[in-house]
C-alpha cells in the first residue's frame, strides 16, 4: 500500500495499525480519551475512499480532532498523488455537523490552496448522503476525480 512518512504528529499523535496493498489504517487518541480510526481503502489506479470512525461513543467537538484528520488527509494526497473521497452518512442526524467541522477544519489549513475539496449533498433512496472529494490543485484528472461523488 502507498505509506506515509511518520512526520505528521504536529497535532495528535498518529500512528499505524495496518497496511496492506489495498488499505492503510491510521489510529490516534484525542485528550478526552477518544480513539479515531482513519482507513484508506484503494478504489482505483489512483483514488482512495476513506472512512473515519471513533470509539467509543460519541466524541466532544474538538478542533485538534479535525486539524488532525485534515494534516492526514492532506499528507496522504501529497505522497501517492491521488484523489480521496468520502461519504458522510444519515446515521445519527449529524452529517451536517460533521460536515460543517470538516469544511471549517479544511478552510483553516495552511495548505488549502494545495488542494481542491468539493462537495455535495445527495438523496439516495429518501437517504441524505454528503459526499466529499479531495485532490491535488492542478491534477489533470481533477473532473474524473470529481465525479467520484456523482451519485
Amino acid at each position: 500500500m502507498p505509506g506515509m512518512s511518520n512526520d505528521i504528529s504536529k497535532e495528535y499523535h498518529v500512528f499505524v495499525t495496518s497496511d496492506t496493498d489495498r488499505q492503510l489504517e491510521l489510529q490516534f487518541k484525542s485528550d478526552s480519551g477518544v480513539e479515531y480510526i482513519v482507513t484508506f481503502t484503494k478504489d482505483g489506479e489512483n483514488t482512495f475512499m476513506v472512512f473515519l470512525e471513533s470509539r467509543p461513543g460519541q466524541p466532544a467537538f474538538d478542533s485538534r480532532v479535525m486539524k488532525t484528520v485534515c494534516s492526514i488527509l492532506e499528507k496522504f494526497i501529497q505522497e501517492n498523488n491521488c484523489a480521496v473521497y468520502y461519504v458522510i452518512e444519515h446515521r445519527d442526524m449529524r452529517q451536517r455537523q460533521r460536515s460543517k467541522a470538516f469544511k471549517f477544519s479544511y478552510e483553516k489549513s495552511k495548505n488549502k490552496d494545495s488542494f481542491i475539496h468539493r462537495e455535495k449533498t445527495s438523496f439516495y433512496n429518501g437517504i441524505e448522503y454528503i459526499l466529499g472529494v479531495f485532490y491535488l490543485a492542478g491534477d489533470p484528472n481533477g473532473n474524473e476525480f470529481e465525479g467520484l461523488i456523482e451519485i
